[in-house]
């Protein structure tokens, strides 16, 4: 895990830095059941007698009669709830109808990612194959970028997933931190070549801390419930993160701020993540020679690795990604 008050931004800027951001499409090209569909299924089944969590609990069935299959339809039904109905207490109605739901998702989760398991023997092997697959890409990211910059390439993972599955395929999770940007004792790579470990924007299961919400206020509807999520910094993602004090959102920030290619792999283009998708936007504005690939979630995993040949992405889904940022 990054450690943001002790990264040396300023010597990483002299890096070429290739910035990977990781949705659920990994997770899900690795063979996990980890579709907000999925998921839904076992949220419907478990029961708790409060009037609150009943009343989220049909609203979110009806987003599943919808088909509407994006994890952060799960965050815009929390921001459409009206939660005063149910007393005074926003915050504590708001609380329960979390805690049920994310208790769910937790267990639901670590369920799942128990099934990704390397084999035994193989661990050194399948990770340095992995390593490998993301190093070929190396060449491919300078050649959409005039950044030609003679320090070695720096490649980082924002990781949108509350499993830690790229966590274990790029080292051994028992391996010490060694060095505070390379959040663990990473293998060295050729040429040089350093590895940050994933930055958990949303948290995850291993660190106990998983924020779950919408992007900002105005996706809130409760107007008691919107005044008291501002005061107090509930339902709003970058204010928890903020609260955490781990603060994975500005290291994420950060990272895209300083990116020469951004490789955006298996992400959703959902409302409830709308300042990363404007981030990365006015990266591109501000920063002429960055490039950024999207590669949508593909069947096979192996496919990741020639996404930057399709750079023709880019233009056919231009306009989904700035109505997004709308």
């Amino acid at each position: 895990m990054f450690q943001s008050a002790r990264v040396d931004w300023l010597s990483l800027k002299n890096n070429m830095n290739i910035t990977y951001i990781v949705g659920n499409g990994f997770d899900l090209a690795l063979g996990l059941r980890t579709r907000y569909m999925d998921f839904l299924e076992h949220y419907r089944v478990s029961d708790k007698d409060i009037a609150s969590v009943r009343k989220m609990k049909e609203i979110i069935d009806d987003d599943r009669k919808k088909a509407l299959k994006r994890w952060s339809c799960a965050e815009e039904a929390f921001g459409r709830q009206k939660f005063s109905q149910y007393g005074d207490d926003v915050i504590s109605v708001l609380d329960e109808c979390e805690t049920d739901f994310q208790s769910a998702l937790t267990s639901y989760l670590k369920q799942e990612e128990r099934r990704f398991k390397i084999p035994q023997g193989r661990e050194s092997v399948i990770r340095r194959e992995f390593r490998t697959g993301v190093l070929r890409l190396i060449s491919l990211c300078k050649a959409l970028t005039p950044h030609q910059k003679e320090n070695p390439s720096f490649i980082s993972f924002i990781d949108f997933n509350y499993t830690s599955i790229l966590d274990e395929l790029l080292v051994d999770p028992s391996a010490p931190t060694k060095n505070a940007v390379l959040g663990r004792n990473v293998p060295k790579e050729p040429d040089a070549v350093r590895f940050g470990m994933p930055c958990h924007v949303h948290g995850s299961l291993r660190m106990d801390n998983i924020l779950f919400g919408v992007d900002d206020s105005s996706q809130i509807l409760d107007e008691k419930l919107k005044d008291a999520a501002e005061s107090v910094g509930y339902l709003i993602k970058p204010e928890m993160d903020r609260g955490t004090g781990v603060r994975q959102g500005e290291v994420a920030s950060r990272l895209i701020d300083i990116a020469d290619v951004i490789i955006v792999f298996g992400m959703s283009y959902g409302k409830t993540d709308g300042r990363w998708w404007s981030q990365i936007v006015n990266h591109l504005f501000k920063d002429k020679a960055s490039a950024v690939v999207l590669c949508p979630y593909v069947e096979e995993l192996p496919k990741m690795m020639s996404c930057v040949k399709r750079m023709r992405v880019l233009e056919m889904e231009r306009n989904r990604l700035i109505s997004a940022v709308r």
